[in-house]
């Protein structure tokens, strides 16, 4: 365990991240399509990459609660492999493939659109 205090602020990121992403996928109201966890990986994709364009937080435990705790709690690769093993399963492929693309596509332009907002320098008055 690290003598300073980030392991907390990672346990408690990734706990709120964790029920953020509980609250988004108990919303689906339409089981045969799981765009909840598509939601969830495009936003933490676009957190992660504003975090990152703008250099991290004022600590480097702010930082790794939202980056590490709260992007890996909010994401999830697991339910997405679930859900696109499911449509191939269910002989969906085309609807996996896309389900897929779509989550892999979305996802790095969110990220990459969060790091260009995050990388603007503020303007001083």
């Amino acid at each position: 365990m690290p003598t300073d205090r980030r392991w907390l602020a990672i346990a408690l990121g990734g706990a709120a991240g964790s029920l953020a992403r509980w609250a988004v996928v108990g919303s689906a109201d339409d089981p045969s399509w799981s765009w909840p966890v598509l939601v969830v990986n495009v936003i933490g994709g676009a957190v992660l990459g504003w975090l990152v364009g703008r250099g991290g937080l004022a600590s480097a435990s702010a930082t790794a609660g939202v980056g590490v705790g709260f992007c890996g709690g909010l994401t999830t690769m697991s339910a997405l492999a679930v859900e696109v093993a499911g449509l191939a399963r269910d002989h969906r492929t085309g609807a996996a493939v896309a389900y897929l693309a779509a989550t892999v596509g979305l996802g790095l332009a969110a990220s990459w659109g969060g790091h260009l907002v995050g990388s603007r320098r503020q303007e001083t008055p």
